[in-house]
């Protein structure tokens, strides 16, 4: 075996993501509505007062699409995770989340609208991530990975900038993956293409592993954990691969 020096894009479908204790999307409710807790949370009490720049009681926020509940401040009390729609003036397309008496916002992105969310939660923590996920018109998901951090939503990245789960094209087969939570985090298990290419096609399996702390994911290490594995052989030696699992060892 041998340590790599660069990371390997991932590849990782919707319907895995889906798995991981995902919510349907759902219009009703309130995003002003007052929150379960009669006490604010640290992360609550820094929480920013608007969503980008449109108010609490402006209608792109009140009128914002519901995705999911989750607990991301660790107080026990599940918080409503919302969108706003994509021509809201002043905050389009923006993920938050009402905690105590601000949000928690994500920063604007562009692209597609996120269509869906879930929630998953590390082991001995006391609050959850926020998995979302965008349809790119073209074909292929872009599911980013969100932590309740400095009175926002921060997204986990590699050394890159890159989320840690990157961006799946579902116009070309898709690479075997397995997400999985660690004792600090999450690893990354793929298997790609052998190189230099031989006679017969063979995969390379490598994992590379994150710490998630105060809502950034450090990379902690990469390794080749085999290579010039036969296609036959992949799924005996790493039936995590032949299941597809995406942090389904983590929902809360």
């Amino acid at each position: 075996m041998r340590h790599l020096l660069a990371p390997t894009g991932t590849a990782v479908a919707l319907a895995l993501l889906l798995g991981c204790g995902s919510t349907t999307s759902d219009d009703t409710g309130s995003a002003g509505s007052e929150p379960g807790s009669p006490s604010a949370s640290p992360t609550a009490a820094s929480a920013s007062s608007k969503v980008g720049e449109c108010a609490a009681d402006a209608a792109a926020v009140q009128d914002a699409t519901r995705l999911t509940s989750t607990d991301l401040d660790g107080d026990g009390s599940p918080d409503d995770v919302r969108v706003t729609a994509a021509d809201a003036a002043g905050c389009p397309s923006t993920v938050f989340a009402r905690v105590g008496e601000g949000f928690l916002v994500a920063p604007r992105l562009d692209g597609p609208a996120v269509t869906s969310a879930s929630a998953v939660r590390l082991p001995g923590t006391d609050a959850d991530l926020l998995v979302t996920q965008q349809q790119h018109p073209r074909g292929g998901t872009q599911t980013r990975v969100y932590a309740a951090a400095d009175g926002a939503l921060a997204e986990l990245q590699d050394p890159d900038g890159n989320p840690v789960v990157p961006f799946v094209a579902t116009d070309t087969p898709p690479a075997p993956v397995s997400v999985t939570c660690t004792d600090d985090g999450i690893a990354v298990t793929e298997a790609v293409a052998h190189e230099p290419a031989g006679v017969i096609f063979t995969w390379d399996v490598r994992r590379t592993t994150y710490a998630v702390t105060d809502g950034r994911a450090e990379r902690t290490g990469q390794e080749e954990v085999a290579d010039n594995v036969l296609p036959g052989q992949l799924r005996g030696r790493f039936p995590e691969l032949a299941r597809a699992e995406v942090l389904a060892d983590c929902r809360p």
